[in-house]
């Protein structure tokens, strides 16, 4: 299991990595959504703003009206940001839930 730290260091490479990303990536983003990201283990919650293309800073808390809640193991958010594991297979094994419509959920497979 990772610990607090490194799920927040998690978060915030995923944050710089969408930075870093073509304008063409960004643009395939969910735009103007708040997303939420549960990691069980832990007992942990983050909120973030998706704009643009762009994560903002995740801030520790939970947003019940979130517009896109993922719940993740810690250590399988680590996996799948690695590479080791693909968010299909994380998600069609029940590892990875998300709460959001359609059109989100096709948009944030090539955020994960």
């Amino acid at each position: 299991m990772a610990t607090r730290k490194q799920v927040e260091g998690m978060l915030r490479d995923l944050a710089a990595r969408l930075d870093g990303a073509d304008q063409s990536f960004r643009s395939a983003l969910p735009n103007q959504k708040t997303l939420q990201c549960r990691f069980p283990d832990l007992d942990l919650a983050y909120v973030s703003r998706v704009e643009d293309g762009r994560l903002s800073v995740p801030c520790r808390g939970e947003d019940p009206e979130a517009d896109i809640k993922i719940t993740v193991a810690s250590d399988d958010l680590d996996r799948l940001l690695s590479g080791q594991a693909s968010f299909l297979s994380l998600f069609a094994s029940g590892r990875v839930r998300i709460e959001a419509g359609l059109t989100d959920l096709i948009r944030l497979r090539s955020l994960l």
